[in-house]
């Protein structure tokens, strides 16, 4: 349950990316914008062959990178 969890957030913090207007990503450009959505397109399209290694390898190594993405996403939305 925890993997389809944190799956399903990374499908939803991308498909959030997404819909951030290119001129505020500029804004921030140490946030890797086009691998954060990319990743989402693979779950969402690709799930019955998604690498759950390489998924938990991003909760392991790039968690800190994920939760700086989430709050600027958040503040884009506010």
């Amino acid at each position: 349950m925890a993997q389809d969890a944190v799956i399903r957030n990374f499908e939803i913090i991308g498909e959030a990316v997404k819909q951030i207007p290119e001129f505020l990503k500029k804004k921030r450009l140490d946030v890797p914008w086009r691998r954060i959505a990319g990743l989402r397109d693979i779950l969402i399209h690709q799930y019955l062959s998604v690498d759950l290694e390489a998924v938990w390898a991003i909760v392991g190594d790039d968690l800190p990178s994920v939760t700086s993405t989430t709050k600027c996403c958040n503040l884009f939305v506010q």
